[in-house]
């Protein structure tokens, strides 16, 4: 298994662009893992992807997911 002790948060937006829905990310502190992820988004113009702390474990987890996907809409 790969770890990263400090995420690529550019790798992370990237990955969840590429996937069906986005990607759940584990982390030891959510708030401050969005609010990086935030900056990231809008220096790479990624505003097809959202961040939601899941209802469950989401004191260690954050889904970075597509804002069509989340609307419930599917692109082609």
């Amino acid at each position: 298994m790969n770890h990263m002790t400090s995420p690529d948060l550019a790798f992370l937006l990237l990955r969840a662009t590429e996937a069906e829905v986005g990607v759940s990310v584990v982390t030891s502190n959510p708030a401050l893992l969005r609010s990086k992820l935030y900056a990231e988004r809008k220096r790479l113009g990624l505003t097809n992807l959202t961040f939601v702390q899941p209802p469950v474990d989401s004191d260690t987890r954050l889904w970075i997911i597509k804002k069509d996907v989340k609307n419930g809409t599917t692109q082609d």
